[in-house]
């Protein structure tokens, strides 16, 4: 599927936007009787993901993107106070700021334009509402329907930081189907990137990560790796260029 046809799929499908429905300024994500996150786990495995896809998309020469960690979505304007908060999404065809504004939530009869990708950290209190085992109350729909029947989203990612597993489904026909996520990681070839387990340290913490790599299957680096990264190769051709008899440092 080319970038063009993977956009116009992702556009929502009801009308156009109507005049008289809530803006993002009256449906914010900063509602005072939200709970804070329940570790630190949470923001740090968020800012890995964008910092280190924000720079290749950048390197791609990309604008049109928005990825957002803990922003409410607003997916019914019948009933423009319900909303599921993500822990991590990407939208394409879009971008952080809307009407010359940085986002306060993400209205989907403003935006147009459903997620690509949405990431669920699993921890004990959400676990089953992440994965659909639990049951709509006073008509509001799960987490999961939301996703699934009401946004379609492509790409549903559950994450497992405790076990280092990858649960994931994509959307085929009429609803989610289950992956089988090789080893290798996950494969998302509408953006030639994939997902998937690494191991190691990132803003001072150890543990299991998802990451994104490239079709090369190497992780797409953050920014203090890329800058290694310069320096070994710089390093490197010096070094080929002594063994040549040239001095790297002559203009």
């Amino acid at each position: 599927m080319t970038m063009e046809a993977l956009l116009e799929n992702l556009r929502y499908f009801e009308d156009d936007f109507e005049a008289g429905l809530p803006t993002m300024d009256d449906l914010p994500s900063e509602y005072p009787e939200d709970s804070l996150l329940p570790d630190i786990v949470h923001p740090t495995q968020s800012n890995l993901l964008k910092e280190c896809l924000l720079m290749e998309f950048q390197s791609r020469g990309l604008i049109d993107f928005l990825i957002a960690a803990e922003l409410n979505i607003h997916f019914d304007k019948n009933n423009p106070n319900w909303h599921k908060r993500p822990d991590w999404f990407l939208a394409l065809g879009t971008s952080p700021v809307f009407n010359k504004m940085r986002r306060r939530s993400y209205l989907i009869w403003q935006e147009k334009v459903r997620p690509y990708l949405v990431l669920e950290i699993l921890s004990k209190g959400t676990e089953k509402e992440d994965l659909g085992k639990t049951e709509s109350r006073e008509a509001v729909p799960t987490k999961w329907q939301v996703y699934e029947k009401i946004l379609q989203v492509p790409y549903y990612v559950c994450f497992d930081h405790h076990e280092g597993e990858i649960r994931a489904y994509r959307w085929e026909a009429d609803g989610y189907v289950q992956l089988v996520v090789p080893k290798k990681g996950l494969w998302l070839e509408e953006i030639q990137l994939g997902l998937r387990l690494w191991q190691g340290r990132y803003q001072d913490q150890i543990g299991n990560w998802l990451r994104f790599y490239d079709g090369n299957g190497k992780l797409l680096p953050t920014e203090a790796e890329a800058k290694l990264q310069e320096r070994a190769e710089k390093e490197r051709l010096r070094a080929i260029l002594k063994a040549a008899g040239i001095d790297p440092d002559q203009g």
